[in-house]
Parts: structure tokens; C-alpha cells; sequence
């Protein structure tokens, strides 16, 4: 399974160096591992296929396939980095003996890029899609100090991986201004999430430090699975196709939620307490968030907790356990921080945008649940054949 484990990380590195947004860097990933899977699976049978059956014989090199695959989507998403992708793809070809199932294995692998790449055709990435505002209260505006504007505003707009759209994955929504539950929760940002007299404890301030980002780390969570659990290369290819393509669609339904409820950051909402019409909230002009930076654009729901949702739910569904132990490591961090189940590490999240000062805890739950969601679809779409 290493060839699936190795392109996971080539993905996320060539998706970086392109500078995609992280939303925008999800729907690419699902590209990358759904095409993988198609070529494993076309070759060893066992699970339904994500796109479709592709023509292959059974004794190709199903490693020569999965790199063939992910090199030829990312070429193809990428081609300013073909030097370097060409460089990486020959690694993983030079460990696949010469003859007849290698080169087979490799074109099964282009033709499930070939076919991926075809599919995602005019799915409406890199569209505009301007997002306005209003000025009322619970409406979101843009915030302090960039007041910048929506840079990843199109993915809202993406043809989803396993939905037939978006609002299959709609959420509740944010909490009526005028609630106690809503009061409650303003509070609890203004006081962890604070910059300057915020009630952060040391521990807090340790799992701020320690996550970055969902994609890679859930990513790195996966990949130790993948060698703890002794995965083959199909298992290991279904695994990081759920997860990619679950977190695919949950970036997108996250976007077009956010589009839908267009609802204040806390910033604005604790800035402006005084005008939401709950008169259990006291308004604070001065308040900022603990880095000073609120993502550009509006809050419900969390687009890191649909993420983590997807990679964390899509797990679960893979094992059929939340209580399985895993690591994930963080730069600054000598030692892998351990878990013992899923639920665990979804958790982090949630407390972790409340302690940063960019969301309500509903937000955050609510993006949990439409990344799990997404995983259950996922594991439905790519589910073992019943002959």
C-alpha cells in the first residue's frame, strides 16, 4: 500500500505548491484518489468502482496503476509541475519489475485519470461567484483588519463527488439571535477566543499549537492506519478515496452553506452585541480574536470541521469502529500526539475554531456532522460487490 500512502503525500505537496485554497485543494484531492481507486479496483475487483469499470487484466501491476493514475490527474491539473511529478512517478515505477503487468498496470492507471479528468470537466471550478452582504444584525460583513475579500468563493458552486448537489448535506443553521443557546455561545468565543484576557488554559493553548490544518493531519492519521492495520494496496486505495471524496463534497456543501446562511463572524456579532436584539448579549467594539485574522468570509458552518468530519467519519466507516487508536504528528511537536477514537480528534476541532475566535460551537458541530454525512455517502458509493 505504500504506492497509495506515497501519492497522498505527493498530492498534498503538488497542491500546495500550486497555491490552491484548502477548499479548492479538497475537490483535487478526491479527484487524485478517486482515480486511484478506479484503477485498483478495475484491476482487483472486490468493490464497486467510483466513475466506472475500466477494461483491465487481473495480472496487471496494480502499484504501476495507482502511480499512474495519481501522476497523470495531478499532470494534468498541474502540468507547470510535470518535471518534478514526471520525477516522482518514475520512483514509484522503478520499484515495479519490467514487463507485461507493468505496462499494463500503467495504462489502466492513465485511463482512470484520463476518465477522472474527463468527468470533472466544466464542474464549475475557478467560476466567479461574487458573494454580497448586508448590514443587519446576524448577517455577515466583511471583517477587520484586510477586510478582505472571498478568494475561494467558487467552490460553493462545484459539482459535488457523491451528492447530486450541495443541499443534500444542508445544515440546521446558526442559532436564533434572540436564543439563550445563542447568548450562551457568543459568550463562550468572547471569553476563550479573546487576544487579549481570554480564559485559555495551558491546554488550550497546546492544541491551538499543535493543529494546522485538517487535510494534512487527518491525512498523516490515515497514512498511519494504513501501515498500523497492514492495509493492501486495495483496502488502502478505498480508504483514502472515502476519505478525499467525502471531504471533496463536504468543502463544497461547506462553501455553499456559508453562501445560503451568510452569517456573522464573531467578530462582528461580539463587536455589535448591543444591536442583536438579545438582551442577554453585551456588545464589545474592542474585541479581536486571539490572531487577529477571521477568515474572509462568513461563519456557519465551519469549513475545517466538514474536513475533519469527512477524513475522521470516513475512517469510522472504513474500520466500522469509532473507537480505533491513531497519531497524527504537528512540526513543532517531537512526539505523535495519540488518540484513541475518532470522536476524540473530531472533538479537538470543534474546541479548537471556539478557542481561536472564528466560530460558534454550532458551526462547528453542524460542519462535523456534514462531513460525516458525506463519509457515510462515501462508503455507500464505494461499498464491496455483492457477487
Amino acid at each position: 500500500a505504500d504506492v497509495v500512502t506515497d501519492w497522498n503525500v505527493n498530492a498534498l505537496g503538488a497542491i500546495a505548491a500550486s497555491g490552491a485554497a484548502p477548499t479548492l485543494g479538497s475537490a483535487l484531492m478526491g479527484m487524485v484518489h478517486g482515480a486511484v481507486y478506479d484503477a485498483v479496483v478495475s484491476i482487483a475487483g472486490g468493490y464497486e468502482p467510483y466513475l466506472g469499470q475500466l477494461e483491465a487484466d487481473p495480472e496487471a501491476s496494480k502499484v504501476a496503476a495507482a502511480a499512474a493514475a495519481a501522476h497523470g490527474v495531478l499532470d494534468g491539473l498541474f502540468p507547470e509541475q510535470s518535471a518534478d511529478l514526471q520525477a516522482l512517478l518514475d520512483a514509484s515505477l522503478a520499484e515495479v519489475p519490467d514487463g507485461a503487468a507493468k505496462d499494463t498496470g500503467i495504462a489502466v492507471g492513465q485511463a482512470a485519470a484520463a476518465a477522472m479528468l474527463a468527468e470533472r470537466e466544466g464542474d464549475g471550478r475557478g467560476e466567479p461567484n461574487p458573494l454580497t452582504w448586508d448590514e443587519g444584525a446576524g448577517d455577515y460583513r466583511p471583517t477587520p483588519p484586510a477586510f478582505a475579500e472571498y478568494v475561494d468563493a467558487g467552490i460553493a458552486n462545484v459539482r459535488t463527488f457523491l451528492a447530486d448537489d450541495a443541499t443534500y448535506y444542508r445544515t440546521a443553521g446558526p442559532l436564533a439571535l434572540d436564543s439563550p443557546d445563542y447568548a450562551a455561545e457568543l459568550e463562550e468565543v468572547r471569553t476563550k477566543g479573546a487576544a487579549e484576557g481570554s480564559t485559555r488554559t495551558a491546554a488550550d493553548e497546546e492544541l491551538m499549537a499543535f493543529w494546522f490544518g485538517p487535510a494534512p493531519q487527518w491525512s498523516m492519521a490515515e497514512r498511519w492506519l494504513t501501515a498500523e492495520h497492514d492495509l493492501d494496496i486495495t483496502e488502502a486505495a478505498r480508504l483514502f478515496a472515502m476519505s478525499n471524496l467525502a471531504a471533496a463534497d463536504a468543502a463544497i456543501s461547506c462553501q455553499a452553506d456559508k453562501y445560503h446562511y451568510r452569517f456573522w463572524r464573531p467578530i462582528t456579532a461580539i463587536q455589535e452585541a448591543d444591536d442583536d436584539g438579545n438582551d442577554a448579549t453585551v456588545g464589545d467594539p474592542e474585541w479581536t480574536p486571539i490572531n487577529g485574522v477571521t477568515p474572509p468570509y462568513p461563519e456557519h458552518p465551519s469549513g475545517w470541521n466538514c474536513n475533519a468530519g469527512a477524513h475522521g467519519g470516513a475512517v469510522r466507516e472504513f474500520f466500522g469502529t469509532d473507537d480505533i487508536a491513531y497519531e497524527i504528528m504537528s512540526p513543532d511537536f517531537p512526539e505523535p500526539r495519540q488518540y484513541t477514537s475518532i470522536s476524540q480528534g473530531l472533538q479537538e476541532g470543534i474546541e479548537l475554531r471556539i478557542l481561536e475566535g472564528i466560530h460558534f460551537r454550532t458551526g462547528d458541530e453542524q460542519g462535523v456532522e456534514a462531513g460525516l454525512q458525506a463519509a457515510a455517502l462515501a462508503a455507500e458509493r464505494l461499498a464491496p460487490t455483492t457477487d
